[in-house]
């Protein structure tokens, strides 16, 4: 509830609510948001979340990130900066070829 801003208000919408959850849509619908998915947190439509690389990365300083959409659904997941598996993977070709 306070992830997206709306304090008391979604207690009060899910106890009123219809068994389609059409009110608890209807106020989610004017706080335009992805919502928070594990680790990643709730991010306005239309920008990215960025958060560190998992510490069991090559790379856990680096970041990763992740689109909001329009449709307040999450894109996925770009955590290239987390590995080295592609540098290594085309130094091995260079070697090889």
């Amino acid at each position: 509830m306070n992830d997206r801003g709306l304090g008391g208000a979604m207690l009060w919408a899910v106890d009123l609510d219809t068994s389609d959850a059409a009110l608890t849509q209807k106020l989610l619908s004017y706080y335009k948001a992805c919502p928070a998915d594990d680790e990643w947190p709730s991010t306005q439509t239309d920008t990215d979340a960025t958060i560190n690389c998992p510490f069991t990365s090559n790379k856990p300083t680096n970041t990763q990130t992740r689109h909001c959409n329009s449709d307040s659904t999450w894109g996925p997941v770009s955590n290239i900066d987390c590995s080295s598996f592609m540098q290594q993977s085309l130094a091995a070709q260079q070697c090889i070829g």
